[in-house]
């Protein structure tokens, strides 16, 4: 009876063993799907995850594409601004450059226009000596010819009285007439004569003015003699006259 009790439990053992493999197996099993389950949500969750950051990265691309097209536009514009800034700073130049050379070709006209004025007024200043020189000469000369006219009307009132002295001693009363007033004239004539050596060491201005003044002594004495010579001597004291208005006018 022990024996049979013993193999009862033996068996009972090993059937409670079995159970409890089996319960094990069918565990693990369980245990198994729920890891592929498990697994293959997590699969799953990682596709859909992939695929939402790749429509994201595809929709990040698209607007990073979108906005390398904007700045590639916006860089040709800029390039496009950049030559035109650089065309017109380039021309900008070139009119600097040629003002420039426009201004030193005015200041070399300058320079030479300076030197032809500084040459001139030197020219000028020699022709404005030599002008001085000669005014100086014609007023020497002019007082010469003033001069040389004074003796020559001197000499030729001499040579009349002379002739008119030689004339006068064949007549009678008329050469007393005559005489009386030769000596008239003669007391006339003196103070005239100083007169005229006072005038002639004078300067050209003295003898200008003593030139324009009425020699009122001169034409006293044609008077009286117009009144005491006769007809034939009237010829003589008209050339007089002439030859003293010509002096006058000189």
């Amino acid at each position: 009876m022990r024996r049979r009790s013993r193999g009862k439990e033996e068996e009972e053992r090993r059937g409670g063993v079995e159970e409890r493999r089996r319960r094990r197996g069918g565990e693990e099993e369980r245990r198994g799907e729920e890891r592929r389950r498990r697994g293959r949500r997590h699969y799953y969750r990682k596709m859909s995850d992939s695929l939402e950051e790749k429509e994201e990265l595809e929709l990040r691309c698209a607007h990073l594409k979108g906005d390398a097209r904007m700045y590639r536009q916006r860089n040709k514009q800029a390039l496009r601004q950049l030559e035109e800034v650089m065309r017109e700073r380039d021309k900008a130049l070139e009119s600097r450059a040629e003002q420039q050379e426009e201004a030193r070709l005015l200041l070399q006209e300058k320079d030479e226009y300076r030197e032809q004025v500084r040459q001139l007024t030197e020219k000028s200043d020699k022709l404005e000596l030599l002008l001085v020189r000669s005014q100086g000469e014609e007023l020497q000369l002019r007082t010469r010819l003033r001069r040389l006219t004074c003796r020559t009307h001197q000499y030729e009132r001499s040579s009349e009285e002379e002739a008119t002295e030689n004339t006068t001693k064949g007549s009678s009363e008329e050469v007393r007439s005559v005489t009386s007033g030769e000596n008239e004239e003669a007391t006339l004539q003196q103070p005239i004569e100083r007169e005229e050596t006072a005038s002639t060491g004078a300067s050209w201005d003295e003898c200008l003015t003593s030139r324009n003044r009425p020699n009122f002594c001169y034409r006293r004495k044609r008077a009286v003699r117009s009144k005491f010579i006769s007809r034939e001597f009237a010829a003589c004291n008209l050339d007089d006259s002439s030859g003293s208005d010509i002096t006058d006018s000189d």
